[in-house]
């Protein structure tokens, strides 16, 4: 006999009273009443519901106490996936429960369906977790096992992917959280082209083609409204988990709630550098300045060194703005408006960043 769970046994014979109207036993195949709408009746035991599940046929009883722990009603054993699950006995006079005999049994076979596709989605959830997880560390993964999983999503075992990480923004609500995780499970649950995992609560892992990731930037970039989106640059299934780190040096490029790793050349250079020698660049050129300071030369270089359009930006005069650059060449060494000196500033401008990212 298949093992049916107390509670969901319960949910049953509760929902099937809504739709009948009569008392419902759940009843095993030893004869114990699992669940009842009578709920004085569970535990006891039940003759007629144990002969029907041992015959395999229903039977019918025309009066209370004909047997021992039995009511008038009908009891129908049930059969899913060719195995006895129980018996559904209805409690009232044969002639008036007897047509609602079926339409209980349609009604468990349905529930039962329902919970099978959920196991079902939680099995594949496990699994693409799994798989997603073992490549993007590195390790090994068994052979049949990924050539099934990448056969069922029609993904191709040679083609090129991207991982795209995507992290939600930090403070947001529950509901705005449900919000994101609806989203990515709506976009990506029937997607033949990616599979995802997700860490709760850290961030939700996405394997996508690479031919088709251009296609999707418009909807990752919908998703930046509630989270941080980034992505590596396309590799084979063996070597994506230089993807993932690719993805992860983009999240910490300090570039945006957007950021794609093959289009920021200098974040590749930037998180090579070792933490120590990017704190003492840093120390040097631009830890001194005010965080209004860094804005300022933010927008400038943004603006591509054009006074008048970094200026619009800051809501600031160009005489002031000039005055601004005048104060960070005395205070730095390093005159903004310099290429060289501007490359050293702008450097050091990312580095900073990517030292903030890195102690969150």
């Amino acid at each position: 006999m298949a093992v049916m769970d107390a509670t969901i046994a319960q949910q049953i014979v509760e929902t099937v009273k809504e739709t009948c109207g009569y008392d419902i036993n759940y009843i095993t195949d030893r004869g114990i009443i699992l669940a009842s709408t009578d709920s004085g009746r569970i535990g006891d035991y039940h003759e007629i519901g144990f002969q029907a599940g041992r015959k395999g046929t229903a039977i019918e009883v025309e009066e209370d106490n004909m047997y021992e722990g039995t009511h008038a009603g009908v009891n129908i054993p049930f059969y899913f996936h060719h195995q006895l699950v129980g018996v559904i006995g209805i409690t009232g006079k044969p002639d008036e429960v007897r047509r609602y005999g079926q339409l209980a049994v349609r009604i468990m076979r349905l529930m039962l369906k329902e919970r099978d596709l959920e196991q079902s989605l939680e099995a594949r959830r496990a699994e693409a977790s799994y798989i997603l997880h073992s490549l993007i560390s590195g390790c090994t993964v068994n052979r049949d096992m990924l050539t099934g999983f990448l056969d069922s999503k029609k993904l191709p075992a040679e083609g090129r992917y991207r991982i795209v990480r995507i992290y939600p923004k930090k403070g947001i609500k529950n509901t705005q959280l449900n919000t994101l995780e609806n989203r990515i499970e709506v976009k990506l649950s029937d997607a033949r082209d990616a599979c995802y995992a997700y860490d709760y609560p850290g961030e939700f892992i996405v394997l996508q083609k690479a031919e088709t990731f251009a296609e999707s930037e418009a909807y990752w970039k919908e998703l930046t409204e509630l989270a941080s989106v980034s992505a590596g640059s396309p590799r084979t299934l063996s070597h994506i988990s230089s993807s993932y780190e690719e993805a992860g040096i983009a999240h910490r490029s300090g570039t945006g709630d957007y950021a794609v790793f093959d289009a920021l050349p200098l974040a590749f250079i930037f998180s090579s550098v070792p933490a120590r020698m990017r704190e003492a660049y840093v120390q040097r050129t631009v830890s001194g300045l005010s965080n209004r300071q860094k804005e300022i030369l933010t927008e400038y270089y943004k603006a591509d060194m054009s006074l008048k359009n970094a200026a619009d930006a800051l809501f600031i005069h160009k005489n002031t703005l000039q005055y601004q650059l005048d104060r960070v060449r005395d205070m730095t060494g390093l005159d903004p408006r310099n290429f060289q000196d501007a490359v050293s500033l702008y450097i050091a401008l990312h580095l900073q960043k990517l030292e903030e990212a890195s102690d969150r």
